[in-house]
């Protein structure tokens, strides 16, 4: 860990203090802690973690970069921007820095975990699959460096992380074996969580896997995918209660209202795709712009793009207007300047929503939102939403050409 540096006791007491408080903050408060709140316990943690590192306490040092970093990976998960994912990487890379030579060290597990995250997170938002790629590596050191025998949470923390990376990197890339092994891992992740404590954990590392299982079934065209996904979404919602874990919860109605689009999809059945407007709307009650601007992004996205469809399967051009009110709710939380990658994908919402109406004006106004798309995405960076996006601009073209 470097030259051993004198500890300066009075640095160390408030430094102590001040991490006691952050971290209690982020504890009381898991899985329903507004922005703010979040925000609180990022200014304690880094008055303690600079305190720690000019005291020379270097063993509180690397236990405070995994406090700091989780709380902007907190962070990250309210906020749209890439800012907080960066201040994630950059801490928790200072904390294995500091463990060089340490190897069996088992903070190094925690922090290739935390570090994995970021990585993780930051694909999501910027489409870059090196990040994907590196995330994946990372949550493959983290275990790597985990004591035998296997079991611990530990790892079936590092193996859901490892699940989640897998599917975003699959997400961008052809054939099922990426999600077939994402589906593996989370599968073993959630066994070995069964032997803890921890409900909470169980519960996301099922909502996780309902995702995998979901992403499965579009790729795969199997109903059995979505069903199994289903019933992982309800048994992280016998949990994940919205009086107690708000954001949580809403994060996990979302998600079930987009398996149950899929559904709707796979079925024609618009009755499920019914059902996924009111909970959209559940999660939205909850997922404020002010309080989560990116859940409350990502619910009106589904929203604007489940409406779409309706119109789609029932003929009915009502929906199109709400449709489009919600791609511009959606706009609010994921502007172009904060998540690129977001709002392309909100730009390819409109395309189908304006070229739904079927008429000369809509199809001039779904041209230009397709553009607007295209202007930001390729097809190395997001293959999938490239590829709708080219799909959507040759349609309207066509219908202003007839």
């Amino acid at each position: 860990m470097g030259k051993h540096r004198t500890v300066q006791p009075f640095l160390l007491v408030p430094a102590t203090v001040m991490s006691a408080l952050g971290r209690r903050l982020l504890d009381t408060s898991s899985g329903g802690l507004d922005r703010r709140g979040i925000c609180q316990a990022i200014t304690l943690l880094t008055w303690a973690n600079t305190g720690f590192r000019r005291a020379g306490a270097e063993r509180r040092h690397v236990n405070s970069c995994i406090y700091l970093a989780s709380a902007y990976g907190r962070l990250a998960e309210r906020d749209g921007g890439l800012d907080p994912i960066n201040a994630a990487i950059a801490v928790a890379q200072t904390g294995i820095a500091a463990l060089q030579g340490n190897a069996e060290d088992p903070r190094l597990a925690e922090l290739y975990g935390i570090l994995g995250y970021a990585l993780t997170r930051r694909c999501e938002r910027s489409g870059l699959l090196e990040d994907a790629a590196e995330a994946i590596a990372c949550y493959e050191q983290g275990l790597a460096c985990l004591p035998k025998p296997a079991g611990s949470m530990r790892e079936s923390v590092l193996r859901a992380g490892l699940g989640t990376a897998l599917v975003r990197l699959s997400e961008r890339e052809a054939g099922e074996a990426g999600l077939r092994r994402a589906v593996s891992e989370l599968e073993q992740a959630l066994t070995i969580s069964a032997q803890g404590p921890d409900p909470q954990t169980r519960a996301s590392i099922s909502n996780t896997l309902a995702t995998a299982l979901t992403r499965l079934g579009e790729r795969t065209g199997k109903v059995e995918y979505l069903l199994r996904g289903q019933a992982c979404l309800e048994s992280a919602l016998a949990v994940r209660q919205q009086q107690h874990v708000p954001l949580a919860w809403s994060a996990t109605v979302t998600d079930l209202g987009n398996l149950l689009v899929r559904l709707g999809e796979a079925t024609g059945e618009p009755a499920h795709l019914e059902r996924a407007v009111r909970l959209f709307g559940d999660a939205l009650d909850v997922a404020t712009l002010e309080r989560s601007p990116r859940d409350y992004a990502e619910a009106q996205n589904n929203l604007g793009y489940t409406l779409t469809r309706l119109s789609q399967l029932t003929g009915e051009r009502r929906f199109l207007t709400d449709a489009l009110s919600a791609f511009a709710e959606a706009e609010k939380g994921a502007p172009r300047a904060d998540a690129e990658l977001d709002w392309a994908v909100i730009q390819i919402g409109y395309a189908e929503a304006w070229l739904q109406f079927g008429k000369r004006a809509e199809a001039q106004e779904a041209l230009a939102a397709a553009d607007r798309a295209l202007a930001v995405i390729g097809p190395a960076m997001a293959p999938v939403a490239w590829a709708n996006a080219r799909s959507v601009r040759a349609r309207a073209e066509a219908l202003l050409e007839a």
